[in-house]
């Protein structure tokens, strides 16, 4: 038994888990988003991806743009972005399939 566990034994049970759940922050990074609620809220604070993960191809369309990739390539590290391909539409042809798509437009 710890020294947290010992020291929380007669606390509520709602302090106990938040304690035991914070120990677990203890020298990791976390995220902490604050949407519209008076307090930060944690939203994540376990590796989810192995570290024997690589070597990996990621094709995500938004990976310019994502956090998650600049977050990846800054504190985990281990990710190389590829240059971009060079985007070229002088061939596309559009279709346009005057319908709606939404669920409302079914009904």
């Amino acid at each position: 038994m710890s020294d947290l566990q010992r020291s929380l034994r007669d606390k509520q049970g709602d302090i106990r888990t938040a304690a035991t759940d914070l120990w677990h922050l203890f020298g990791k990074k976390t995220v902490v988003r604050k949407d519209g609620d008076p307090e930060p809220t944690i939203v994540s604070y376990r590796e989810n991806l192995p570290d024997d993960l690589a070597p990996l191809v990621i094709l995500d369309a938004s990976g310019r743009v994502a956090a998650t990739y600049s977050w990846w390539e800054t504190h985990r590290r281990g990710l190389t972005r590829l240059k971009p391909g060079r985007k070229h539409y002088g061939n596309l042809t559009l279709h346009v399939w005057r319908i709606g798509a939404a669920h409302r437009a079914s009904q």
